[in-house]
């Protein structure tokens, strides 16, 4: 028993050290972890673009009605920006030439007739480079890492509207 008691903590330790690196799989990603910092509640929603595809979203998308996709004010969330059945961002993006991360603000969307749509409040376009660099993880506002990101509006823009986290 007294095995027991000293080799289960052990094993237990290091279950949840494999769970924390779930991100990786064979040294690549399946999720970008996105932080509000914001006051505002937040949807967030990806894109795979290649250069020229849209500069910007205001459609009906049904992201606006799934929980995933929901970021409230001073929380993080990995599952609107999260790959399945086996897909990696290292993978995925050899076909495109950029991720579009759109945030939009829940107060400016509008329901009408069951379908959802509103304006986006910011646009980051990731590269594989990008988010190497930015170890898998944005936020909104943006923060100091991200002022050489592409994005809509400007990263300047953007901290003079929303403040800096």
């Amino acid at each position: 028993m007294k095995k027991f008691a000293t080799v289960f903590p052990a094993i237990l330790f290091l279950s949840l050290l494999c769970c924390c690196s779930l991100n990786k799989v064979d040294g690549t990603h399946r999720y970008i972890l996105f932080d509000n910092t914001s006051e505002y509640y937040l949807y967030v929603c990806p894109f795979r673009m290649k250069y020229g595809d849209c500069d910007t979203l205001d459609r009906n998308y049904s992201a606006f009605g799934q929980e995933k996709y929901r970021v409230p004010p001073g929380t993080s969330n990995t599952a609107a920006l999260r790959l399945y059945r086996g897909n990696t961002y290292e993978s995925t993006m050899r076909h495109y030439d950029y991720l579009s991360v759109f945030i939009w603000n829940k107060d400016n969307v509008s329901e009408i007739n069951g379908a959802y749509f509103g304006s986006i409040i910011a646009r980051y376009d990731l590269t594989l480079d990008n988010l190497f660099l930015l170890d898998w993880e944005i936020s909104f506002p943006p923060d100091e890492r991200m002022k050489d990101i592409h994005m809509y509006p400007p990263y300047q823009e953007i901290i003079e509207r929303y403040g800096n986290n």
